[in-house]
């Protein structure tokens, strides 16, 4: 296990103690997080799945029918992913208007993604293109939170607000992600020796966006004190 974890410079390890912490953490004061609550479900989704991803990759052999399971696995979290992220940004926001156009958007992408499931081999394969598309649209989403929270007057201090560490790591970790899932193939083709150091950008994704979510959860615990 050592050594798998040696390939990614230990981020792996790292990604899932801080994403551990979110989730009890929010166990912890479950009471208190209101909103918060869907974001340590999908904390939870995202222990397992890593988990699953160590144990496939450390504990069996590396033949091709667990290499598709793997691959399944990271679509369904991929969707999962989207819609929970999406349903919290539209909660955050107040207008109607913009809530109204995410909505747009956030119905539209799980349909392209089914239509990607069914009418291509999309579902066994690393989703590339997908992730981009999911990124761009997360950051559109938070980008929309911005512009209302910094164009309308509220009378809220920024770093003390919940939603605004929390939707400032998912900005982070898509703005890692894009040009990772961008260039992939190009560096499985052209650059397989450096393939692992630059994957190490998705995991430093993920372990920003949960440092993140802990600072947010903790300004939620202390608003609700």
């Amino acid at each position: 296990m050592l050594e798998y974890f040696s390939l990614f410079y230990y981020t792996v390890p790292i990604q899932i103690i801080v994403t551990f912490l979110f989730v009890l953490h929010g166990i912890l004061f479950y009471k208190k997080i209101k909103e918060f609550k869907i974001l340590i479900l999908y904390g939870i989704i995202s222990l397992l799945q890593c988990g699953f991803g160590v144990y496939i990759s450390v504990f069996t052999d590396h033949d091709f029918s667990k290499n598709i399971i793997i691959r399944n696995s990271i679509n369904i979290f991929m969707l999962f992913e989207y819609i929970v992220f999406y349903y919290f940004i539209i909660n955050s926001i107040k207008s109607a208007k913009i809530k109204k156009v995410l909505r747009f958007f956030a119905a539209g992408y799980p349909l392209l993604v089914f239509y990607y499931w069914i009418y291509t081999p999309a579902f066994n394969e690393i989703p590339d293109y997908l992730t981009v598309i999911e990124s761009y649209l997360i950051i559109i989403g938070c980008l929309f939170y911005y512009l209302e929270i910094f164009t309308t007057p509220a009378n809220i201090k920024l770093l003390e607000h919940p939603q605004f560490w929390t939707i400032t790591g998912m900005l982070l970790l898509f703005a890692f992600l894009i040009p990772l899932f961008l260039q992939r193939n190009n560096i499985l083709l052209n650059f397989i020796d450096l393939y692992n150091t630059i994957y190490v950008m998705n995991f430093i994704g993920y372990i920003t966006l949960f440092i993140f979510f802990n600072i947010g959860l903790r300004c939620q615990i202390k608003i609700s004190a």
